[in-house]
């Protein structure tokens, strides 16, 4: 359908094993940017804006990829989308330096910003968006890694921002407040907090680094 055509392109970095194979007379493993072996796979996805339509459409093994790399094969896959069909309005990615750079080659001077020249008509926008997911991710793992009794985040109050001054205009954001709530409703059929689980409570260090594309899909 022509709805599924209009695409973000999401970019993520799965960490792999770095081993080499070799089976049916070719050999796996390779970086696409070194003579070592991949440490990471960089995964292209791409979501329509307009449908439930998403689809991988490149895996790159890398070893330690550069921007300027990156940047290259990112305008490529979107040219080469471009070319079958697909709208790609604009690119999503976590906050990783690598990415930034590479995303704000799309200038020249390179300058990381939300709107560049899209590579195939200059005259069309094309998007940058730094992955909320990833964002969201990053705050709930700085939440959990507090030390302090009751695991507190705290803030400035934002109606007073220009006027705070001392700590007694900051407020306390409690984890220890969520997983009490928990507690209460877990043998309740109805409850505030109906998507808390331990799984988001308490994940595992592998659970706390789940990828971006995942995520989405």
């Amino acid at each position: 359908m022509e709805k599924d055509k209009i695409v973000t392109l999401l970019l993520d970095e799965v960490h792999i094993k770095e081993y080499f194979e070799y089976k049916g007379g070719c050999v796996t493993g390779m970086s696409c940017d070194s003579e070592a072996s991949a440490s990471s796979a960089q995964v292209f996805m791409v979501k329509s804006i307009a449908s439930q339509y998403k689809d991988v459409v490149h895996v790159l093994p890398v070893h330690s990829i550069s921007g300027e790399i990156l940047h290259e094969f990112i305008k490529k896959i979107i040219i080469g989308l471009e070319g079958i069909g697909f709208t790609v309005i604009g690119i999503i990615t976590d906050n990783n330096s690598v990415n930034r750079k590479a995303v704000g080659l799309f200038i020249d001077p390179p300058e990381l910003s939300y709107c560049y020249s899209h590579p195939v008509n200059k005259q069309r926008p094309l998007f940058y968006v730094v992955d909320p997911v990833h964002l969201f991710k990053c705050m709930r793992n700085n939440w959990l890694n507090q030390k302090n009794d009751g695991k507190c985040f705290f803030y400035p109050n934002f109606d007073l921002v220009p006027e705070v001054k001392d700590i007694a205009n900051f407020k306390t954001a409690r984890f220890s407040t969520i997983r009490d709530l928990y507690n209460l409703e877990s043998d309740s059929l109805v409850k505030y907090g109906f998507k808390l689980s331990l799984k988001a409570l308490a994940p595992s260090n592998m659970e706390r680094q789940i990828s971006v594309g995942f995520e989405y899909f």
